[in-house]
């Protein structure tokens, strides 16, 4: 198969010269100043300088084709081959908003108990996504690392329906018109269980693994009143997941419940004047049992209920001039209960130390938004504004100013800084109860600096170079990275984030384009006094991918990534009079994995018979087969020898969409 993959390699190589050479698209016209930094947009509406092709994102080698993974190749994000979540300039997971049609999501992840291997929400779907990595002004909400904003596409006007087989999943789309308006809507089921235990009837398996999932997504929009538009939108996910090894310690039965229904109304007030309504609600639970299946020794039993109601009027008083006001309540419900032993090695240890929790929260939380924004001439454009935020269990009204500048001194050179109080609340949906917390908190903060400079001839090339600064503080809680990996429960109070980041995107013609980058970054937390670098403090990343067209209907994609190790914290044990063995941790974070790189490669061919279209795929994931190293672990049936988990091996993969 190798020898298959290296030679579409080599036959794209050697097109390559041709595919540039095609006619360049003429300079575009000098467009509106953009004040935001770090922002990526991706757009089915076609390329420019800032926005990224929905279409070409989806030709990049991306497991499973999760639209949330695009984002795993650009600088400034860390992220692994193992999850579809990732960390933005030093912040945590969980410091990143999910938001779908202007509405906060709740964890939209499937596989959970992998940290989020998929996402449940299908690029079929999305009609545009932008990435913010920092900087971003008020109306983008209350998170300390990022956001990423997605609107579903409208519903196509002709009846269309599409079925998807890939190497996990199964995918019925269907949209068209109804009753004046358009739907859209689809279902998902990931088949890892049947194929399991399909090989477990054919050669018995030593361990039972049964992880399943499904998803829905349903979409009714139509023209409202006085020239507006209404939408109702819907998505739900459920996973299970059981591992079963006979006489093993660390088994696991979980189950993952979420949904969220919103409506959209988009009210026109005069020919300058928008009143947009989101009405929102949504439950989630969760019930994750880990031990033996007879005597579970840690346990994590969720469940969370939510209305909100967000308003925001955008007033245009000038072609210069916008201005934007908003408000926002939401109540919600959180019971927790909550038991974990904090030590990776509790066999080692007598009376292991454990977090113990049972929490019920409830209440409302307020929040608003004043944002401002002038352009002044082509050379300068402003946007100011602030947050305010009223949380559960505060009294007090907590506020984030936020400023940004661009400058245009010439007409290809844009200058933009951006800077402001970001703050994420602690409240019945967020409890880290992982870190013992049962009670709200005042937010955490991170204070950002960003300064960022473009160049940007045409609409074909972009070249960005920015540094940032993040400080952290009023850190509360630690988010768990569910894994093998040998866990050391460390709640880091304040921090500091900074780095610099090059990043380029060229397209050389309809069919050949390239994007690369470069990020340093630095991430350091203190604890007691102590400070040292964050479990992802990933000091240097290069990226780089090409997309060629080989034809109408063929095209191919190359991408190489890599990357310094993450920090680790050592581990060594002593032998003890009794002949015990006692675990001795190092300095946190002293050490660091092995440097990781890996090449991945797709080829995808779109056929169109009489019935419709047929697009397939192949993609392989680490081409050359390198061994990166997830994480440590420890095998006590080895004396607690150190053992490298790996991340993916060479993988291939395929799928195929047919629409009709």
């Amino acid at each position: 198969m190798r020898r298959i993959v290296l030679g579409i390699v080599l036959f794209a190589v050697l097109e390559l010269p041709g595919l540039a050479q095609q006619e360049q698209p003429p300079a575009r016209e000098i467009s509106p100043i953009v004040v935001t930094p770090s922002a990526y947009l991706f757009s089915a509406e076609g390329p420019s300088a800032r926005r990224v092709d929905l279409r070409d994102a989806m030709l990049l080698p991306l497991i499973d084709n999760d639209l949330l993974r695009t984002a795993h190749l650009y600088p400034g994000v860390v992220a692994n081959d193992f999850s579809a979540r990732f960390q933005l300039r030093g912040g945590e997971k969980d410091e990143v908003l999910l938001r779908l049609d202007g509405v906060p999501l709740y964890q939209p992840f499937h596989l959970p108990d992998f940290d989020g291997a998929i996402s449940a929400i299908d690029p079929m779907l999305v009609g545009r996504a932008e990435l913010h990595m920092g900087g971003f002004p008020p109306r983008l909400g209350d998170r300390m690392s990022g956001v990423f904003d997605l609107e579903s596409r409208r519903p196509a006007e002709q009846r269309r329906t599409l079925l998807s087989l890939d190497l996990l999943k199964l995918q019925l789309l269907q949209e068209g018109p109804l009753a004046g308006g358009g739907y859209l809507f689809s279902v998902r089921r990931g088949y890892i269980d049947w194929i399991l235990e399909l090989i477990d009837q054919i050669q018995p398996l030593d361990e039972k693994f049964r992880p399943r999932y499904l998803d829905l997504f349903g979409k009714y929009a139509l023209q409202g009143p006085g020239g507006g538009r209404l939408e109702w939108g819907a998505l739900y996910s459920r996973d299970t997941n059981l591992m079963d090894r006979p006489g093993g310690l660390e088994d696991l039965n979980s189950t993952y419940d979420s949904g969220v229904g919103w409506i959209r109304w988009e009210l026109p007030l005069g020919a300058e004047h928008l009143l947009i309504l989101r009405p929102y609600g949504g439950q989630a639970s969760r019930d994750r049992l880990e031990g033996t299946l007879e005597e579970p020794v840690e346990r994590d039993k969720r469940k969370i209920a939510y209305f909100g109601l967000i308003g925001e009027l955008l007033l245009v008083p000038h072609p210069a001039h916008r201005v934007s006001l908003g408000l926002e309540s939401l109540w919600s419900r959180g019971e927790y209960r909550y038991l974990e032993q904090l030590t990776p090695f509790p066999e080692l240890i007598p009376d292991p130390p454990t977090i113990d929790v049972d929490a019920k929260l409830s209440g409302w939380q307020w929040s608003g938004f004043l944002e401002d924004e002038w352009q002044v001439g082509r050379s300068v454009a402003v946007l100011g504004g602030v947050r305010w935020l009223r949380q559960v269990g505060e009294s007090r009204v907590w506020w984030s100013p936020r400023l940004g500048l661009a400058i245009r001194p010439v007409p290809m050179l844009t200058l933009r800084v951006a800077g402001g109080r970001y703050l994420q609340p602690i409240g019945p949906m967020e409890l880290p109860v992982e870190s013992g917390v049962t009670t709200a908190r005042p937010p955490e903060r991170a204070d950002h600096l960003v300064v960022g400079l473009e160049w940007s001839p045409d609409d074909r090339l972009v070249v960005r170079l920015e540094g940032y600064r993040k400080r952290y503080r009023n850190l509360t809680g630690r988010s768990r990275d569910v894994g093998r990996q040998t866990q050391f429960a460390r709640f880091p109070t304040q921090g500091e984030a900074w780095g610099a980041e090059l990043f380029v995107q060229q397209r050389l013609s309809d069919r050949l384009s390239w994007t690369g980058g470069y990020a340093y970054s630095k991430v350091e937390v203190t604890e007691a006094g102590q400070t040292y670098p964050r479990d992802f403090d990933q000091r240097h990343t290069i990226l780089f991918s090409l997309i060629a067209r080989l034809s109408e209907r063929t095209s191919l994609t190359i991408s190489w990534r890599g990357h310094s190790g993450n920090p680790v914290t050592p581990v060594r044990f002593e032998a003890q009079e009794d002949g015990s063995l006692k675990p001795v941790l190092g300095p946190p974070n002293s050490e660091r994995l092995p440097p990781f790189h890996s090449l991945d490669l797709r080829l995808s061919r779109t056929y169109r018979p009489r019935w419709g279209s047929l697009t397939a795929y192949f993609q392989v994931v680490n081409l050359y087969n390198r061994k990166n190293v997830h994480e440590y672990s420890y095998d006590p049936e080895q004396g607690y020898a150190r053992v490298e988990e790996p991340l993916l091996p060479i993988t291939p993969t395929f799928g195929l969409t047919g629409s009709f």
